[in-house]
């Protein structure tokens, strides 16, 4: 009985082991890979904003971006409902 139960705990260590450890190395990669990116456009931003002389030019330049932002996310999300939509009238039709 105790054989088996080594057995299976051999086994599971030595196939799901492998995987897990080679799926938590390739989240780590991933977010390092994100977190790059977003320390580049934070950069990017800081200097945008170091080439206005004062405060209040900075702030508005920095809320015409968020601005943009919003717009832009919201042309894409009604695109990205309708596929929804979509998808699940095919699945259920």
């Amino acid at each position: 009985m105790t054989e088996t139960i080594f057995d299976a705990i051999a086994s599971v260590s030595v196939f799901a082991l492998p995987m897990m450890v080679a799926g938590i190395v390739e989240q780590r990669k991933i977010e390092k890979e994100r977190r790059r990116k977003q320390l580049a456009l934070y950069r990017e931003m800081e200097l945008e904003t170091l080439k206005y002389e004062t405060w209040a030019q900075a702030e508005k330049y920095y809320k015409t971006c968020q601005k943009e932002a919003v717009k832009n996310n919201l042309k894409r999300n009604p695109q990205q409902v309708d596929k929804e939509n979509g998808r699940y009238a095919r699945m259920v039709g």
